[in-house]
């Protein structure tokens, strides 16, 4: 696969090494899952690989999956909750957006 040799491309190249799955195991991005929301990646490749699926527990991979049901597709599940809980620190209830 060629990419560009910049830090998006060596993003890029790193994410298509950690072969992501669902929490069943079948690849991400397919036909056979459509539906499912939250995917993780199966290798770890370097440290910025985020915990695979068999580092989790299985609470932590329910609660995931629950909090990605919730948020919805495509969405990115920890930032929200992180911007929630700042606004509620500051006092204010609004939330803050990019």
């Amino acid at each position: 696969m060629a990419v560009r040799k910049t830090k998006k491309g060596l993003a890029l190249k790193r994410w298509f090494k950690e072969k992501w799955t669902d929490e069943k195991g079948n690849p991400c991005g397919s036909r056979k899952n459509k539906n499912t929301k939250k995917c993780r990646p199966s290798k770890r490749v370097s440290d910025k690989t985020v915990k695979t699926w068999g580092e989790m527990s299985a609470s932590e991979k329910r609660r995931a999956v629950a909090e990605k049901k919730r948020v919805g597709m495509g969405r990115k599940t920890s930032q929200i909750r992180r911007k929630t809980t700042k606004a509620k620190k500051n006092g204010t209830t609004k939330k803050r957006r990019r």
